[in-house]
């Protein structure tokens, strides 16, 4: 019985090898950001700016009708996402860009912290 678990190991550890690794690709970034410091887009083309800090660069993203906006579990629209962040300035929200572009992918908002 001794062996099996050496042997489940073994495949475990080889599934997850630095090859393996290797082959992994990051599709987005993620920035976590209060939302007093985000201006949210103005239309489902418009841009996001934003900033992680008061002293950080200006993040500028370009929405588009694919991006998509999460309250919680619940899919919402700009204008939604918008209403909800300027009536809850504690939320913590995380703005993701697809890697390599200017394209907003989403914006997620946890719901799980105390919010309105």
């Amino acid at each position: 019985m001794k062996s099996l678990y050496i042997i489940a190991a073994t495949l475990l550890l080889s599934a997850v090898s630095p090859a393996s690794l290797a082959q992994s690709r990051v599709i987005e970034l993620s920035y976590e950001i209060s939302p007093s410091l985000v201006r949210m887009p103005d239309s489902d083309t418009g841009e996001l700016t934003a900033q992680s800090c008061a002293t950080c660069k200006v993040l500028r993203l370009r929405a588009s009708p694919d991006t998509r906006y999460t309250i919680g579990n619940q899919l919402v629209t700009r204008a939604e996402m918008t209403r909800f962040l300027a009536g809850n300035p504690v939320a913590v929200v995380v703005v993701m860009q697809l890697r390599g572009t200017s394209d907003l992918t989403r914006i997620v908002v946890n719901t799980s912290q105390h919010v309105q």
